[in-house]
């Protein structure tokens, strides 16, 4: 009895330090950039071939087991929509709304890259903080990658607010914060 308790205890402690399975952990990129007057999100999640199958059942919205260019295409645009809902974007402590944009692009790498776009307020000559919170990752948490946009000095251009560090560039965060500012050349 008391080498059960004992192996009670101690199978117990590991619980209680146990961290979730990495096996549906959601690796992402983004990349930010400003045109006509828009902020532009890209941001590319790549799901683990588990994840990948277990969402075949709800892509096929008649449950006749095969999926069709409507329910493939209806499936995805729904969960853009769901993403940029989850996504908390601030200017200047101004809130703006991310919509989707466009279809979104399958690879070969099981990776899926959606586009969103918000109209950016009248912005005058300098530097102008933001923050995207990707509350996505919140529920399927992963590394991520933030792509630099590139753009010119004299053209209107996204960059990151810190450079990078262990807490903006972390293998697991609980979620992802994207510290960044606007820069609009003179």
């Amino acid at each position: 009895m008391i080498r059960f308790l004992i192996l009670f205890c101690f199978l117990s402690s590991l619980t209680l330090r146990a961290h979730e399975s990495p096996i549906d952990h959601v690796e992402r990129e983004f990349q930010m950039w400003v045109a006509d007057g828009k902020l532009h999100v890209s941001c590319r999640l790549q799901f683990t071939e588990r994840a990948t199958l277990l969402r075949l059942q709800p892509m096929d919205g008649d449950g006749n087991g095969k999926i069709s260019d409507a329910e493939r295409d209806a499936f995805f645009a729904a969960e853009a929509q769901s993403i940029a809902s989850q996504f908390q974007l601030t200017l200047e402590d101004q809130k703006i709304s991310l919509q989707p944009t466009g279809d979104v692009i399958r690879d070969a790498q099981l990776g899926q890259t959606y586009e969103f776009a918000a109209p950016l307020p009248p912005l005058a000559a300098g530097s102008h903080l933001g923050i995207l919170i990707d509350g996505h990752s919140r529920k399927y948490p992963g590394a991520f990658r933030w792509r630099d946009a590139g753009g010119r000095p004299n053209q209107i251009r996204v960059e990151p607010r810190n450079p990078p560090t262990a807490s903006t560039n972390r293998e697991h965060p609980p979620w992802i914060e994207l510290p960044f500012k606007i820069i609009v050349p003179q």
